[in-house]
């Protein structure tokens, strides 16, 4: 599985719309402080682990919109998308010529999301790392610990002075009258800056909330806007046909019959026409018998000539008998002929006419027998009957629509007046313009509350160094066991496979700390024990960073034992933050090394060793 791109809008101070790409292999995400980088690292958390809450102190329901562009095992690109505060989740998966269409998934299956096989543990809590888990980060946020001792703070220190030996075991002496009145003072200015700082980012909280609540108010507006003009088009549709809707119930019913007889009276035409055809094709079929083009009568006057002739010549012999008999036979067939083709042509021009004036006494019976209606109906302002019933189907369609935008708008309403929408987006603006004016002066202090804490706490052990010894015997836990309780069904995988993950762990102490640990072994609770073969330059407590790459080896080791071939990506919040220059490349260049069988994401405000082959996104501040 490879992420592509997260994109966000609406949380925190990502108010716009933010796109953070991102490619296999090693991707650094760097900003500075405040920039958003632990916001987008909660982001992606929420996404692939959305059980999981947020911080003791931020309520996703007022957060926005957050997509999460991957490719999953399958080779197909994926969009999974959610509305934090409406609780919903959308997955799609891109298809050719189609773009992202959606997926419908039984309930609880996240398909291509959760990338494990069905009897491995989920890995999306264990991925997803960084500073939140770092031991020197519970050990600032208060926790109590197992394992090694923790390490010991800060002397207060002068503007000049150097702050080198931070893991060391001395205790601070008690600071002299003077020394200590001025701490005194410093406590209190600090006090101030962290409150300021806290009130800035309540502020940008709430203020974040109003923006949404604006968004929210002007996208029902703008709904709202929509289903007014709509409704007012409806109505003066539904003015236009009023007419025919209004007209009474029996003209509707005359029309139907109108409509019925109509429709008879056109299958008796069609059946006219059908005999009026065949009657046609029969009177063509009778010849016209004109006697002047007959052969036959031409052979009768010759055969009449001849008979005269031989009259003539021999007299009333019996050929001459002959002659003359065939002459006239021969006449009256020519003229029986004649007579009775112009007898059938008559009878058949007449059964045509009477089907003809049929025909056209059919249609004139259904208009003169339904005149009234078709009066009525003209009078609505309908051009036919079938307009007529169009336009009261019509309006019953448009009156349901009518009601249906009424109800669409009383719910966006929610039961107010729309002045009460004008009036809501009114107030909620005013507040964003003073909540913006506040906030300008709270960051002009330029307050930092974290930054405000750590010299806090510095401040106190140095003006109690019983704490600090009473903090040295509690320890600091450098062990996977927080994730191991988060996930619990981890313990079990990574139960079977122990001794490899002891040896993988070994290896990345060793390469850490330069060779000074090389082994490391494990009690039930998967608290370590580290082995040297040389003897160590450790003063007996280690330090903050060394307590962070302790952990990060294991860390590291259990997603290599846990996920070998490289499935689910990295991404880890600021691991580099409390490491030397030379640890920070070591743990930077064992990173850019995993990224080769997987896809690495870190989150950093240490800006060092990118190579052209990394791939960088700068946050702006």
């Amino acid at each position: 599985m490879t992420l592509l791109e997260l994109a966000v809008r609406g949380i925190r101070h990502f108010s716009g719309f933010t796109r953070v790409p991102l490619k296999p292999g090693l991707n650094t995400v760097w900003g500075g402080n405040q920039s958003g980088k632990t916001t987008l690292w909660q982001v992606l958390r929420q996404l692939l682990v959305p059980d999981r809450t947020l911080t003791a102190t931020d309520d996703g329901r007022q957060w926005g919109h957050a997509a999460l562009t991957f490719q999953g095992d399958d080779g197909h690109t994926y969009c999974l998308a959610r509305h934090f505060s409406e609780s919903s989740e959308r997955l799609a998966r891109h298809e050719d010529g189609e773009g992202f269409v959606a997926m419908n998934l039984p309930p609880g299956e996240r398909g291509p999301v959760d990338p494990q096989g069905a009897d491995e543990p989920p890995l999306w809590s264990a991925c997803l790392g960084g500073s939140p888990w770092m031991p020197s980060t519970r050990l600032r946020q208060g926790s109590q610990a197992l394992g090694r001792e923790q390490p010991p703070a800060l002397a207060l220190l002068g503007p000049e002075e150097d702050p080198e030996g931070a893991g060391t075991l001395q205790l601070v002496p008690v600071p002299d009258a003077d020394r200590q009145a001025a701490a005194e003072r410093r406590l209190e200015a600090l006090g101030h800056i962290e409150r300021v700082a806290r009130e800035a980012e309540d502020r940008e909280a709430e203020l974040a909330s109003c923006y949404d609540r604006r968004a929210l108010l002007r996208t029902r507006l703008d709904a709202l806007s929509k289903l007014e003009r709509e409704r007012a088009d409806t109505e003066a549709e539904l003015a236009e046909l009023e007419p025919a809707a209004t007209a009474a119930d029996e003209v509707a019913l005359a029309a139907r019959g109108y409509l019925e007889a109509r429709a008879g009276s056109r299958v008796e035409q069609h059946r006219l026409e059908a005999d009026l055809g065949d009657l046609t094709l029969d009177l063509e079929a009778v010849p016209r018998v004109r006697l002047s083009r007959q052969p036959a009568l031409y052979g009768a006057v010759l055969l009449g000539g001849a008979g005269a002739l031989c009259q003539q010549a021999v007299g009333w012999e019996p050929v001459t008998y002959a002659v003359l008999g065939a002459g006239t036979l021969l006449a009256g067939f020519v003229a029986y002929r004649a007579a009775a083709a112009s007898q059938q042509r008559r009878g058949l021009e007449q059964r045509i006419a009477v089907l003809r004036a049929d025909h056209a006494a059919v249609a004139e019976r259904v208009e003169r027998d339904h005149a009234a209606t078709l009066d009525a109906v003209h009078a609505t302002g309908a051009a036919s009957v079938d307009a007529f019933l169009g336009r009261r189907e019509r309006h019953r369609v448009l009156t349901a629509k009518r009601e249906r935008l009424e109800a669409a708008a009383r719910d966006l309403l929610e039961g107010d007046p729309p002045e009460a929408l004008h009036e809501e987006i009114a107030r909620v603006e005013a507040w964003i313009t003073e909540l913006e004016d506040t906030l300008t002066g709270l960051r002009v202090s330029g307050a930092d509350a974290e930054a405000a804490r750590r010299e806090q706490a510095s401040v106190r052990h140095a003006l109690r160094p019983e704490a600090v010894a009473a903090e040295a015997a509690a320890g600091v836990d450098v062990s996977i066991e927080p994730h191991l309780e988060a996930e619990p069904a981890l313990r079990g995988a990574l139960d079977q496979r122990r001794e490899s993950y002891c040896a993988r762990a070994g290896d990345y102490l060793a390469r850490f700390t330069g060779g000074e640990f090389t082994r490391l072994t494990v009690n039930g609770s998967y608290r370590p024990t580290l082995h040297t073969e040389r003897d160590s330059n450790s003063s007996g407590r280690p330090g903050a960073g060394m307590v962070d790459l302790i952990y990060l080896a294991q860390y590291l080791a259990m997603i290599e034992t846990l996920d070998p071939t490289g499935r689910f990506p990295l991404v880890l919040d600021e691991p580099f933050l409390n490491l030397d220059p030379e640890r920070r490349t070591l743990l930077y260049d064992s990173l850019r090394e995993l990224a080769r069988q997987r896809q690495v994401v870190i989150f950093t405000c240490q800006q060092f060793l990118t190579s052209p082959g990394d791939h960088l996104v700068r946050l702006k501040g």
